[in-house]
């Protein structure tokens, strides 16, 4: 993300929500008072996003719950697969709380309620969401990184290979997978140490 211009692709099918949005993301982008500008790609189904994904890569995605080929909760396990890569802000009515909130426990970093958005609280969401997945994945990082060799440990790999495994079936990829193995390594270390191991 480059600070003064914040990507966004916005995913709603509903023209009314579209209109308040683009008043909103007009005010953001008048001025210096929000300090960068926020640049909106439209679609308006849960496949036209995924489509729309595999070719370009936004700071955020504003996810609607209601579309026409997905509803409610159901819309964020769809999407899914792009949680990790991009952070998400969900659109939702007032009656959907129950599934804002459980959006948050799926790994979306927040939700913005229909009728209730305004340029600050749309501008605060997009930024806060850009910040916090960026700690996330660092935190994620370190949780999958052997600290010595700097590659990924069991955790670190089996995501990896989840993840590209996936992207490999979905662009119809090959893929392949080399295994190396150290010998005699509890010699070294039973016989100079862990600390001679480890160099």
């Amino acid at each position: 993300m480059n600070r003064d211009n914040i990507r966004l692709l916005l995913v709603e099918d509903n023209a009314d929500d579209v209109l308040i949005l683009e008043e909103s993301v007009a005010e953001i982008n008048s001025g210096e008072l929000y300090g960068c500008r926020f640049d909106v790609d439209r679609v308006e189904s849960l496949a036209a996003a995924k489509s729309w994904l595999e070719s370009h890569e936004p700071d955020v995605v504003l996810l609607d719950l209601s579309l026409p080929d997905s509803t409610g909760i159901e819309t964020v396990y769809k999407f899914e697969q792009y949680l990790s890569e991009t952070p998400v802000v969900i659109l939702t009515g007032l009656t959907d709380s129950t599934a804002a909130v459980t959006s948050i426990r799926q790994g979306i970093q927040d939700y913005l309620v229909k009728g209730m958005i305004t340029p600050d609280s749309l501008f605060r969401s997009v930024v806060y969401s850009v910040e916090r997945h960026k700690m996330v994945t660092m935190i994620q990082g370190l949780a999958m990184v052997d600290e010595l060799t700097g590659l990924y440990n069991r955790r670190g790999f089996m995501k990896l290979a989840r993840h590209n495994m996936t992207l490999a079936k979905r662009k119809s990829y090959s893929i392949s997978l080399l295994c190396a193995d150290l010998d005699n390594m509890k010699n070294i270390n039973d016989r100079f140490g862990h600390k001679e191991g480890d160099r």
